[in-house]
């Protein structure tokens, strides 16, 4: 139905005559004349006063049915990220630019698209221009949904995006701004108030692995960092320690060793550990701990999420984080290109419980 046509229905159903409806808006009843008739259209900014005359929406208005635009917009989402999760971050960044066209004021499109550019930013084939221009659009994106936008979801998306995107583009104060803006209270603790019963004990639960992966992985991150001259922060024994503390926090946690998700941070934490033991030319040490990353390499890769659930005590009966397969590559290759990359490891190409831990990997490399 098209717009003058809504006006006709609705005038008519309030019993009001065109002179009526010509005089609220002070136009002449000739205009509205011209509306009904599909020859004009309303001024735009006559919309909102119509629609509060008319106590509809303006969308209703214009004919947009909002379940049909709300499944549209889900459906071109979707469509995105599967393109992002099979590699193609070009095409998921192209598929929500043109979406926004149609639907210039979706804050969720907003939000997925500046996830996308900031994933594109950081591809390996990402030219140092290409970079700043995809992590400036992201910024302009983030900047418009924490100015508009009231969803608190999609505001704390946008939140974290621009604690990563504004250092990159020469805007650490107002990361550090944002940050600090935020309210220093805790949803988990709340929610623990809040909670009885069973639902309590499940969320107590979640709380405990939630912080013991990010204890594991930011220690993970705090052995891998580097000073300004390139250096590593600490000395090999220091990083060994720490590494090993962050694989000790996943064995407490998963005492059945069902690490499902989490056994991809192990695998990178024993990674570490058999390139410190690899530059030593220690044969021995590099060999178990490049063994455990296999091991954990392989469970991550082929864990079936719809299939299994955590045994051990305290994650017991939960389903493991879901992931998609159909990624660009998989870990399983990621670690195979690490391997061969690296020349620390030509000391044991000819090794045979080398040679089997790379056979080991191939079976998995989904790019083979």
């Amino acid at each position: 139905m098209s717009i003058g046509s809504t006006i006709k229905k609705l005038r008519r159903e309030r019993d009001m005559t065109q002179e009526q409806l010509a005089e609220y808006l002070g136009i002449t009843a000739n205009a509205v004349s011209q509306w009904e008739c599909n020859k004009t259209a309303p001024d735009i900014s006559q919309l909102p006063i119509l629609a509060n005359l008319f106590e509809v929406t303006t969308d209703f208005l214009l004919g947009v049915d909002i379940s049909q635009k709300q499944t549209a917009i889900e459906q071109l989402c979707k469509e995105a990220w599967q393109l992002c999760n099979k590699g193609d971050k070009a095409g998921a960044v192209q598929t929500m630019r043109q979406a926004l066209i149609r639907y210039p004021n979706s804050y969720q499109m907003m939000s997925d698209l500046a996830i996308f550019l900031y994933q594109r930013a950081f591809q390996q084939n990402c030219t140092q221009e290409e970079f700043d221009s995809f992590c400036t659009e992201a910024g302009v994106v983030i900047d418009k949904i924490l100015a508009d936008c009231h969803d608190m979801k999609i505001q704390g998306t946008a939140m974290e995006l621009a604690c990563s995107i504004y250092p990159e583009i020469g805007r650490y104060d107002d990361a550090l701004r944002l940050i600090f803006d935020i309210p220093d209270i805790s949803k988990d603790e709340m929610l623990t108030a809040l909670y009885t019963g069973e639902k309590r004990i499940a969320h107590i639960k979640d709380i405990i692995c939630k912080s013991v992966s990010a204890a594991a992985d930011q220690t993970i991150w705090l052995a891998s960092q580097h000073q300004e001259d390139g250096s590593s922060l600490f000395d090999e024994q220091t990083r060994i320690v720490l590494y090993e503390k962050a694989i000790s926090f996943y064995k407490t946690l998963y005492e059945t060793e069902d690490y499902f998700f989490d056994a991809e941070s192990l695998a990178f934490a024993e990674k570490h550990l058999a390139n410190i033991y690899a530059s030593q030319k220690d044969s021995e040490n590099t060999l178990f701990h490049l063994a455990e990353c296999v091991k954990y390499t392989l469970i991550f890769d082929t864990y079936d999420e719809t299939k299994e659930t955590y045994t051990s005590i305290i994650p017991y009966g939960r389903t493991p984080v879901g992931i998609n397969r159909n990624q660009q590559w998989n870990t399983s290759h990621e670690m195979l290109m690490r391997l061969h990359q690296d020349d620390n490891y030509e000391f044991l190409r000819d090794n045979n419980t080398f040679k089997a831990l790379i056979e080991r990997l191939k079976q998995t490399d989904n790019m083979l």
